[in-house]
């Protein structure tokens, strides 16, 4: 009889790095999210209604992968409004967000 064994993956999250413009584009956060990358996104653009849908929606996220939301401007001296979502299983220093993030 066949029997199917996989090994495990050895997968190292990557950082990808989004600039969404309209609430259509949370697929772009959300996928990556999903599949275990972090995920930066520059939200400076978006009008402030659009933002705080992005931001709940990431928080959503978060709460239902168990993962955690950063915003990574916060105490800088910008106007640039950055955040990140990291999933659980993630191993990414806070650093390496900011870098990614043009912030660094």
């Amino acid at each position: 009889r066949y029997r199917a064994c996989y090994a495990p993956r050895d997968y190292s999250a990557a950082i990808i790095s989004v600039r969404p413009r309209n609430y259509n584009d949370a697929k772009e956060i959300g996928e990556p999210f999903r599949d275990g990358d972090a995920v930066v996104f520059e939200l400076t653009d978006a009008d402030k209604a659009t933002a705080k849908r992005f931001i709940d929606f990431a928080a959503g996220l978060c709460f239902g992968l168990e993962g955690r939301m950063l915003n990574l401007t916060k105490g800088l001296d910008t106007e640039r409004k950055v955040f990140s979502i990291v999933p659980k299983s993630a191993d990414i220093a806070r650093h390496e967000l900011e870098r990614a993030a043009g912030l660094r």
